[in-house]
């Protein structure tokens, strides 16, 4: 398989929020909040978008996350050295940050919001840059957001990821699959047994293409699948195998 981010429905849901989050009325409403169940590609679209905006910063917070540990991870960012002192990091910060159009993403956002001085920080940043903040979680995140008033009240947009549409998946397979095209009941098959997460459709166009090259098709159908493992179900800890349904 091809190693390239593929441009789906997610990604577009994104950039319309992040327009949205840049048309605001309100200078200092500057947050935007993308939340999902796992599997449906935030991390993977995020980091793709930072890598495509010279002024995109990307950061993961991590359990145990703290004022001085985002700081550190945001002053390395922006090319600067993490020193012990907090207040000195952030002068620097926002000395760096001062006059660019810089959007702040932080992935994780659950590891962030259990320390008040990290939220203090968010808070102090927004206020004196009114910098476009995306805050990227679990669904659970806009609820627990919801708590901090000195972040949720900042909250201008949120944007839902959504499992992906066959639409979507005939796309990943037609960029990313080399030497085998997959027909529509197969691209059907594989949005229905993995409910549109995208890491497990992945690993479905994995087990086609391997097949495809073991039996020489140049495409593949529903019925070339039947009795095999197209994907595995974490839940139930079993492989699903793809049948066809019995003519009556």
């Amino acid at each position: 398989m091809k190693r390239q981010f593929v441009k789906l429905s997610n990604l577009h849901r994104f950039m319309a929020g992040l327009d949205a989050l840049e048309k605001r009325a309100a200078p200092e409403a500057c947050i935007m909040v993308v939340t999902s169940e796992p599997g449906y590609g935030k991390t993977q679209t995020l980091l793709w978008y930072s890598t495509q905006s010279a002024d995109a910063i990307y950061l993961r917070a991590k359990s145990g996350y703290t004022r001085h540990w985002f700081l550190s991870d945001l002053l390395q960012e922006l090319g600067g050295v993490p020193t012990r002192s907090n207040e000195e990091m952030f002068k620097e910060a926002v000395k760096r940050m001062k006059g660019r159009n810089y959007v702040l993403i932080l992935d994780e956002v659950e590891h962030a919001l259990a320390d008040a001085h990290v939220l203090e920080a968010l808070r102090d940043l927004s206020d004196m840059l009114e910098t476009p903040l995306v805050m990227v979680g679990m669904d659970q995140a806009q609820a627990k957001i919801a708590k901090h008033p000195q972040i949720s009240s900042r909250v201008a947009v949120v944007v839902h990821f959504q499992p992906a549409s066959v639409e979507d998946i005939a796309q990943t397979a037609k960029d990313l699959l080399e030497g085998v095209t997959l027909q529509e009941d197969l691209v059907k098959e594989i949005q229905t047994q993995t409910k549109g997460r995208m890491r497990e459709v992945m690993n479905a166009l994995a087990v086609c293409e391997r097949l495809a090259r073991q039996s020489k098709a140049a495409t593949l159908s529903k019925a070339d699948m039947d009795g095999q493992e197209l994907t595995y179900d974490w839940q139930a800890k079993k492989a699903r195998v793809t049948k066809l349904k019995v003519a009556r």
